[in-house]
């Protein structure tokens, strides 16, 4: 159905700045890109997102939700900084040891390992999560 003389307002599109190059860089790393890999038929010729939509003519086009996604992300980051910042104890993360939580409702969180020599607890952080 066409709308003869109708006026209409498209805003412009807010996009997150390197999105499209990050995603065209991943790989079927985890059940939810997988089955996405899948579902295009990218193959293990493939070695990322990106050659497999150039394979199969696909255009990628950041869905316009990604800038409300990446901004609930960073409030969450941000509350949780702001956390951590008023709580104290001490963690293991990779080799550096960080001041951070210390409080029975942190707990559930973060557990800091009770012997440092024993029992290291590591938090990895990689492209893939």
């Amino acid at each position: 159905m066409v709308a003869s003389g109708a006026i209409t307002i498209a805003p412009d599109l807010r996009t997150v700045p390197g999105f499209n190059m990050y995603f065209k860089g991943l790989g079927p790393s985890n059940t939810f890109l997988r089955e996405y890999w899948n579902s295009l038929n990218c193959t293990n010729k493939h070695e990322n997102f990106g050659e497999c939509f150039l394979d199969l003519g696909i255009t990628f086009q950041q869905e316009a939700y990604v800038p409300s996604v990446v901004d609930a992300v960073n409030v969450v980051a941000m509350a949780l900084h702001r956390y951590v910042k008023g709580q104290v104890c001490n963690i293991y993360i990779g080799q550096r040891l960080l001041t951070v939580l210390d409080s029975s409702e942190s707990y559930p969180l973060l557990v800091p390992p009770a012997d440092h020599g024993k029992t290291e607890q590591y938090v990895v952080l990689t492209r893939t999560g």
